[in-house]
């Protein structure tokens, strides 16, 4: 019995999908700033919380998307390259959209 309980939480445990975490760093007015993407899933969560979407992905690049559609309506995206391990980001809202920021990364797997 112990080693069927055994088992069943090391399967429980496998099937929780963490992955890899991006961790990006970038400037922001003129300040160092950091990015951290954890995957989780079939989606990222960034450091603060944010459960980012996986719009698509393959062996070059993963594009996420958050949307916002209380008013005023907004979508983020963030395209991070795992070859050159860097990404970009942007938020756009009508007449109010974000710088894009941009950086290196290092991955964690």
């Amino acid at each position: 019995m112990k080693k069927l309980l055994a088992l069943l939480f090391s399967f429980f445990l496998s099937s929780v999908s963490y992955g890899e975490t991006y961790t990006c760093a970038y400037l922001f007015d003129g300040k160092a700033r950091a990015l951290s993407l954890e995957r989780v899933g079939n989606n990222f969560i960034n450091d603060w919380g944010a459960n980012w979407t996986i719009v698509t992905e393959d062996e070059n690049a993963i594009v996420l998307s958050i949307t916002f559609t209380q008013s005023p309506s907004s979508a983020f995206m963030i395209l991070v390259d795992k070859e050159k391990l860097n990404f970009v980001n942007v938020g756009i809202e009508f007449g109010n959209s974000t710088d894009i920021i941009e950086g290196d990364c290092t991955v964690n797997r």
